[in-house]
C-alpha cells in the first residue's frame, strides 16, 4: 500500500526573476534573470557542503530534498546590478493531500520578516520541469543614490578672493587718488 509508504525526497525548482523586459514574462509580470548562484543547506548554519547549488541559470531543479525536514535557501551571487537575498530563506517540503501526493513547498518566515521578494509557485498538472513546485525570488535592483550636496568649497574660496583682490584694488586707487 503506498499510503504506507515513507515519502520519497523530491525535487523543486529555484527560479531567478527580475522586473526587466527580458524574454518571456511569467504569470505574475516578472522575466527570468540569469547570473544568479543559489546554496540550498539542510542546517541554519549554513554549514558544510550544500545539499544542492546552482550557476548562473534562470531557474535549476534541486537535488531531491526530503519531506518534512527544514532547508535555507541561499542567495550566494546576485546578477550584476542587483542585491543579495538579506537572509537565508527557510523552507521545508511536505506531501500534498492530493490524489496525486503533489510536493508542496511551505516557507517558515513570517509576513514581517522582509521577504517580499520570495514566491512560492505550487505544484502544476502535467509533467516535467514546469510541472515542479517552486521558489521564486525576485531580484531587487540596487538602488542609484542621487547626486547631493555642491561643486565643492573651491568656488566659494575663489569668489571670496576674488571679491578681496577687488577691495584691495579699490582701496589702492582711493589711496592714490587722495
Amino acid at each position: 500500500n503506498e499510503a504506507c509508504a515513507p515519502a520519497r525526497p523530491r525535487t523543486i525548482r529555484i527560479e531567478k526573476a527580475g522586473t526587466q523586459p527580458v524574454g518571456a514574462a511569467n504569470e505574475d509580470g516578472t522575466y527570468p534573470l540569469e547570473g544568479a548562484a543559489f546554496a540550498i543547506y539542510d542546517n541554519e548554519a549554513l554549514t558544510g557542503t550544500p545539499v544542492s547549488t546552482s550557476d548562473g541559470e534562470s531557474q535549476f531543479v534541486t537535488a531531491p530534498l526530503e519531506t518534512g525536514k527544514t532547508y535555507w535557501l541561499v542567495e550566494t551571487r546576485a546578477p550584476a546590478g542587483h542585491v543579495l537575498l538579506p537572509r537565508a530563506v527557510p523552507f521545508h517540503i511536505e506531501v500534498g493531500a492530493d490524489a496525486s501526493a503533489s510536493t508542496v513547498i511551505t516557507t517558515d518566515f513570517g509576513a514581517d520578516e522582509g521577504f517580499t521578494s520570495v514566491r512560492v509557485i505550487p505544484a502544476a498538472a502535467g509533467t516535467g520541469t514546469a510541472a515542479l513546485p517552486a521558489i521564486r525570488v525576485v531580484d531587487t535592483q540596487v538602488g542609484v543614490l542621487p547626486n547631493s550636496g555642491s561643486a565643492g568649497i573651491y568656488p566659494h574660496l575663489g569668489l571670496g578672493a576674488a571679491l578681496l583682490g577687488l577691495a584691495g584694488a579699490c582701496a589702492w586707487a582711493r589711496r592714490r587718488a587722495a
